[in-house]
């Protein structure tokens, strides 16, 4: 999901789910996934449409745009609805999202099988799979179509007044509310913290965010250390489970611009423009040359100073200012796009010498839109989440389908 931008201490984009601040209401933040992308523009031709894409996200077997006159686009896999767009069908080239809304940002779930939006009036609507709430409309019936808002399993969003809420499934404290209670509607997380941004994480569910002056807190499971506190046991139990109800911060005293959650592990561009990693790390995703999980932040091998990082599966992606893309990680499916299928435990520069304005990690894929407007998406391709036309993986970068 990749990035959206968020609106950090020094402005880089770092993704995992997107929020987008606006006039009113909740910003809307799908956890589990999500990488956002955003910025850059490419034309994309599905049955009869030319569609020119301002954004991209990338979930689990599926991806969306949103089309720079609003409208949403999704392809892929859409056995739960997931698409949005009124049926079940897969689609391995972009189908319009149902209802006509005009929405300003999209994001897919990184493991849960929906979407959701937020329209340019502040209404937040979701889509797909619904079973333990997570469109957030009171409701547990899937839906092929855009529902309002009154998520693998869960999401979150930030108001305008920078209080995070979230909702759907909460087995591990993972709507930060101070109990294990699942809500299929928006609820506060727990205490007085002010935030700008949040980010969902996926396999063991968690959650985290950065305060409007650059502090990382996190909750949820806490299996792999993927809260960040030091330690992988506690702070608290559920499920029979390390984790934690509510937001405990981050340690290493970092001031971040964002920060990005995945599979387990989480990854943050500190205002001194290191990138740092905490959490599972058993494929190299923390990227600091080591397999060892890590409680506390690491640093991200290589030196490189990225201005966004988008954090997928079991793997990462990074942006540089010049546009070089880096990932790093599992790379069973050729996400890592650098022509193999080797996971990597350091960055390695994706192939094709593009320049990207923005990137999104998703489950097995990643996504990136160029600096001339040309969307690209390389690894797994199983349900047509590459938007090719086709359903073969690609180890490269490889344009979606029908552009210039």
């Amino acid at each position: 999901m990749g990035a959206e931008r968020h609106r950090g201490p020094a402005g880089p984009a770092v993704a995992g789910s997107a929020t987008r601040r606006t006039a009113a209401g909740v910003a809307v933040a799908v956890g589990l996934f999500v990488a956002a992308c955003g910025g850059g523009s490419s034309s994309v031709t599905g049955p009869g449409t030319t569609v020119k894409f301002a954004s991209l996200s990338v979930g689990s077997g599926s991806a969306c745009g949103v089309a720079t006159g609003g409208a949403g686009f999704c392809w892929g896999n859409n056995s739960v609805g997931q698409l949005g767009n009124g049926s079940f069908t897969a689609s391995s080239t972009p189908v319009a999202v149902a209802g006509g809304q005009t929405v300003t940002s999209l994001t897919v779930s990184l493991g849960g099988g929906f979407a959701c939006g937020l329209a340019s009036g502040s209404a937040a609507y979701c889509w797909g799979n619904n079973d333990a709430g997570q469109l957030g409309n009171g409701a547990t019936t899937n839906s092929s179509t855009p529902v309002a808002v009154a998520g693998e399993t869960f999401a979150c969003g930030v108001t305008t007044t920078n209080a995070a809420y979230c909702w759907g499934e909460n087995s591990a404290g993972n709507l930060g509310t101070g109990s294990t209670t699942s809500s299929s509607t928006p609820v506060a997380v727990a205490g007085t913290l002010v935030f700008q941004q949040v980010s969902g994480g996926t396999n063991y569910p968690f959650a985290c965010a950065v305060t409007t002056s650059g502090a990382a807190y996190c909750w949820g499971w806490n299996t792999f250390g993927q809260l960040g506190t030091g330690s992988a046991t506690g702070p608290a139990v559920c499920n029979g489970y390390a984790c934690s109800m509510t937001p405990v911060a981050v340690v290493g005293g970092y001031t971040f611009r964002a920060v990005s959650a995945g599979g387990s592990f989480a990854c943050g561009i500190a205002t001194t423009g290191v990138t740092y990693c905490w959490g599972l790390n058993t494929v190299g995703q923390l990227g600091d040359s080591a397999t060892a999980n890590s409680a506390t932040p690491v640093a991200v091998a290589g030196g490189h100073a990225f201005t966004a990082v988008s954090a997928g599966g079991a793997f990462a992606c990074g942006l540089t200012a010049a546009g070089a893309a880096y990932c790093w990680g599992s790379n069973t499916t050729g996400q890592l796009g650098d022509s193999t299928q080797a996971s990597r435990i350091v960055p390695v520069a994706v192939k094709g010498g593009y320049s990207f304005a923005t990137l999104s990690a998703g489950n097995l894929s990643a996504c990136g839109l160029t600096t001339t407007g040309v969307a690209y998406c390389w690894g797994n391709n199983t349900q047509g989440e590459l938007g090719t036309g086709t359903v073969a993986l690609s180890t490269v970068p490889t344009k979606v389908a029908n552009q210039p």
